[in-house]
């Protein structure tokens, strides 16, 4: 074997282990930053492993900024504790539940992550069709948007896909440093059109 085919296979070897090792476990993200996401697993990543803690159902509808219905969905709110590190993981997934209405998501943004540490991304082996292309933070780490598509007030990313009538999105994450939680976070939705409602939800304690 000649040292050109050694040196071709041993550099697509380290690429190959790059790109496992970025699409498969989930990424920190600091206060001000951000990061495209590319999908974590269990098996990649073990500390995603652990027991249901708090599981909630919350329906909800997105109005225009005429009052017009443009949809309806379901936010699936969980809490996760780490079977490795017993940390808490907060997930969510939107399910659209009307095929027939217009309105898409672009974004979903949480609260209440200013103290913490947050490791971002979304399931791979899990539920769901649509994954968010990117996560942001605010410079106070209070807010961390996870990205589905470009909707109003564009940001630079990957294009992404909306979650559209009759669409679900994968579960998406956010893995922190703390060990409690309660029911004093808020979840806003925003549409395409720049429609938008906030729901209350589980947080960092």
């Amino acid at each position: 074997m000649n040292n050109l085919r050694i040196q071709w296979i041993a550099v697509t070897l380290v690429f190959v282990g790059l790109f496992v090792a970025v699409n498969c476990s989930a990424t920190e993200l600091s206060p001000g930053g951000s990061v495209e996401l590319h999908g974590a697993t269990a098996a990649s990543s073990p500390s995603l492993k652990g027991t249901v803690l708090a599981d909630r159902i919350i329906d909800f509808q997105l109005r225009d900024q005429e009052g017009k219905l443009v949809f309806i969905g379901t936010l699936q709110d969980r809490v996760v504790r780490s079977s490795k590190t017993g940390k808490l993981c907060f997930y969510h997934r939107i399910r659209s539940m009307e095929p027939r209405l217009s309105g898409a998501i672009a974004s979903v943004v949480k609260s209440g992550y200013a103290h913490f540490r947050a490791d971002v991304d979304y399931r791979l082996d899990g539920l769901g069709a649509i994954p968010p292309v990117l996560a942001t933070r605010s410079e106070s780490g209070e807010q961390i948007r996870f990205i589905f598509a470009r909707g109003k007030g564009d940001y630079p990313g990957p294009e992404g896909q909306p979650i559209g009538a009759g669409d679900e999105s994968r579960f998406f994450f956010i893995q922190t440093d703390d060990r409690g939680y309660e029911l004093n976070g808020n979840t806003t939705i925003f549409g395409t059109d720049g429609s938008h409602l906030t729901l209350r939800t589980f947080a960092p304690r």
